[in-house]
């Protein structure tokens, strides 16, 4: 039997997963990564082949590219042959990531579908908690994960596939968890830096003459 163990004591990894919608209980994870805090373990990542395109968000489809290139998808294995797999690695950590509450909903749903569940905690880390914490105070705006990565000089490029926001997501979360007052201090000024010379652009721009 199963014995859950503190979640202080369980490693981190990061989960981040594209979907055809927002419902778990209407549309399907058609890709996910999961991608360990310790950068000596290895990362996975599938994609899933969907079973019901036609539910899917027109939307999602548009933001996670599978609108233009479906192909990629036809060798995919079905979520039958993944959910093991997606236990196997989550059982016994702590999942992290960015909203990662979304990301959890979709996975849980599933695992619960073919009685994967065991060994998976309640627990999650989420970066969107952290940037609040950390960067709201110094001038952080919106909290999407292209705004915080933008804040913090973290490369956007790639966005919206599931091993890059994951990977993003573990670089929001190493430098926030190490921040200092000296780094806070830092991206304070820097944002009022910024925002100063944006101010006095739009003051010159052709378009307010």
């Amino acid at each position: 039997m199963y014995t859950p163990r503190n979640p202080a004591t369980l490693p981190i990894k990061f989960v981040d997963i594209e979907t055809t919608g927002l419902d778990p209980y209407k549309h399907e994870i058609i890709e996910i990564a999961v991608v360990p805090l310790d950068d000596n373990e290895p990362f996975w990542q599938t994609r899933i082949k969907p079973q019901r395109i036609e539910d899917a968000s027109p939307k999602a489809l548009e933001v996670n590219g599978y609108d233009k290139h479906p192909e990629l998808w036809d060798n995919a294995p079905p979520i039958e042959q993944v959910a093991p797999v997606i236990r196997a690695q989550l059982a016994g950590c702590l999942p992290a990531g960015h909203n990662v509450g979304f990301d959890l909903g979709f996975v849980k749903k599933y695992l619960k579908d073919f009685d994967l569940f065991h060994g998976i905690t309640y627990h999650q880390v989420d970066t969107v908690t952290l940037a609040i914490e950390h960067l709201a105070p110094c001038g952080l705006d919106r909290v999407r994960l292209e705004d915080v990565c933008n804040f913090l000089g973290i490369s956007n490029q790639g966005a919206h596939s599931a091993l890059t926001d994951a990977l993003r997501a573990k670089e929001v979360y190493k430098r926030l968890v190490r921040s200092t007052p000296v780094d806070r201090l830092q991206w304070w000024a820097t944002n009022k830096v910024e925002h100063f010379f944006s101010a006095i652009l739009d003051l010159v721009s052709p378009a307010n003459k």
